[in-house]
């Protein structure tokens, strides 16, 4: 996995891009197929991401989940569902997955809006998925609990994501820590908290 941490932004795959290609098990995506051959709804079907722009709509659970994604199951649905942390939210609902939502959420929880766009995300089991920080959004146990579940080596995805969290620091296999748009710092969880530690008490 690959965790950029920094103190504010989005993600961003511009500039930076060819210093902080992660070393992952899989090559870039976008060397899977010849660019002349790419579709952009074949690649967006590959992708999953949780921005600061996603936000709920007035549409039913389901629809919600499944947004953008045209050739989801229902056992992907509830599989996301799980893994998100929302089965007992769904289980109270007056009709279950078809209860109708209210746009943007405004009767629901920050957590459980927080979920039900990260069940988005994951839904389609991609094989890319882009995260910004949510995890503040949930309580200590659940932050671990979701941490260990995004950052599985059995999950399907390359994972980049953009967070201050210290517990999804130490999931990823590459952290690059970054400052006022510059790279500070690169390496595993250990030898970024090494390099940390060296220029509070040597610099």
């Amino acid at each position: 996995m690959y965790c950029r941490l920094q103190w504010s932004g989005k993600i961003d795959l511009g500039a930076n891009h060819e210093r902080a290609t992660p070393r992952l098990r899989r090559k870039r995506f976008l060397q899977w197929h010849p660019h002349a051959q790419l579709r952009f709804r074949s690649l967006r079907s590959h992708i999953g991401d949780h921005g600061s722009e996603e936000d709920i709509f007035q549409g039913t659970l389901l629809e919600n989940i499944c947004l953008g994604h045209e050739d989801i199951n229902f056992q992907q649905v509830v599989q996301a569902v799980k893994e998100a942390g929302l089965e007992s939210f769904v289980q109270g609902l007056p009709q279950g997955y078809n209860t109708l939502m209210v746009p943007g959420g405004r009767d629901l929880s920050q957590s459980i809006r927080t979920r039900i766009i990260l069940a988005r995300s994951i839904v389609s089991r991609p094989k890319f998925l882009a995260l910004e920080e949510f995890l503040h959004q949930l309580q200590p146990n659940e932050r671990e609990r979701m941490c260990d579940m995004l950052a599985a080596r059995t999950q399907p995805w390359t994972l980049v994501a953009v967070s201050n969290d210290p517990i999804f620091a130490s999931r990823c296999e590459r952290i690059i820590l970054m400052k006022d748009g510059q790279i500070v710092a690169d390496g595993t969880y250990n030898e970024i908290q090494r390099t940390l530690i060296s220029s509070l008490f040597f610099n």
